[in-house]
């Protein structure tokens, strides 16, 4: 048995010692190396068992958690190089919800905005635009709608100062 860490975990520190020691143990996590080599990642609860008000023994339930926690490394590593690259762009990228309510913005079109990127979040495309949100609604509007890009299209940029 390994910490979650790899280090060998003390006997004392085990779930079912625990619980034989008379302590409810819930959500445990650790490490177990098999045969083979290979660790396995476990998440378990370790509960005393008593007859009489004595104590009797203890039951351990554990469930394998190893391919989840490798996904969520794999989705939180993707995840990361979206964040990345969506912030690293030159040209200016936001996502809005149906409501026109800014989710989220990359720097250059937070720049473009006169804003900070998190001053956009939860704010609609008009408190952001002002007189110039019923153009950008009318065509995000579309792209929501339609699911298509909108090509060939302009808009003229204009400071926060203007609106």
């Amino acid at each position: 048995l390994l910490t979650i860490d790899g280090t060998p975990l003390p006997l004392d520190q085990t779930p079912l010692y625990r619980a034989l020691h008379g302590e409810q143990v819930a959500g445990a996590r650790w490490r177990v190396r098999r045969p083979d080599g290979s660790e396995r990642l476990l998440i378990g609860t370790a509960s005393p068992l008593r007859r009489d008000g004595v104590a009797a023994g203890a039951v351990l339930t554990a469930r394998d958690e190893t391919e989840r926690a490798a996904l969520e490394k794999e989705r939180d590593q993707s995840l990361a190089r979206l964040d990345a690259l969506f912030d690293g762009l030159p040209v200016g990228l936001g996502f809005v919800d149906a409501d026109m309510r800014y989710l989220r913005v990359n720097g250059a079109l937070a720049e473009l905005n006169g804003l900070p990127a998190r001053a956009h979040v939860g704010r609609t495309v008009t408190d952001v635009l002002g007189r110039d949100a019923a153009v950008v609604e009318a065509m995000l509007r579309e792209v929501l709608a339609t699911g298509e890009p909108l090509l060939g299209r302009e808009l003229k940029a204009m400071s926060r100062k203007d609106h």
